[in-house]
């Protein structure tokens, strides 16, 4: 490894660990400095800061600018907030898209979301079967708050009478997992990046 990329790995890893112990402020001008060199996944950390006013100032104007740039080389969770900040905006099919791109890449919380939106109606008419499979891949995936909503489901009767059992299966793992009855914080308002 050449000194100048370790260099950029000890900066990235120096300002996540200030990012997880809640110094935004001084992870963001760390994540600045990387952003500006045009590392993505600092993009993304940057326009994250901006979109929830952790450590500077709420801007959507430049949240919007550091994810665009970061979504432009594929990050998924850029892409994540940038289809959260369209759907605020009432953009649901800009929305939509985005979710679908950081889906495709594998980013859980907008596939958690892509079956809120079949099971709502917003991409086309309601579409529980979709969102049920959604919210199945999502769980598997260790998804909290969709294993949460999948129990729910499946306990008040959209998977018939087995889909009962499997609530219940679903129910007793997120509990192992660390949820406690009456946590109803929904994923849709959380809007840290996940570090």
């Amino acid at each position: 490894m050449s000194g100048h990329s370790k260099d950029i790995n000890q900066k990235f890893e120096h300002a996540y660990q200030l990012h997880r112990k809640g110094d935004y402020k001084a992870a963001y001008n760390v994540y600045l400095e990387l952003a500006e060199l045009g590392y993505s996944n600092c993009q993304a950390y940057i326009g994250g800061l901006y979109y929830s006013g952790n450590g500077v100032d709420k801007d959507f104007e430049m949240a919007r600018y550091w994810l665009e740039n970061a979504a432009a080389n594929n990050e998924p969770n850029a892409q994540f907030l940038l289809g959260k900040m369209d759907a605020r905006e009432g953009n649901y099919d800009k929305a939509i898209s985005w979710y679908e791109q950081a889906g495709k890449r594998g980013y859980m919380p907008a596939l958690y979301k892509l079956a809120i939106y079949s099971e709502k109606g917003r991409i086309g008419p309601p579409d529980i079967k979709r969102a049920m499979e959604l919210y199945r891949q999502t769980a598997e995936s260790g998804h909290l708050y969709a294993q949460r909503t999948l129990a729910f489901r499946l306990l008040r009767g959209r998977g018939g009478f087995s889909g009962f059992f499997e609530g219940f299966k679903w129910l007793y793992r997120m509990l192992r997992n660390g949820y406690k009855l009456g946590m109803e914080d929904d994923y849709e308002d959380n809007v840290n990046l996940k570090v």
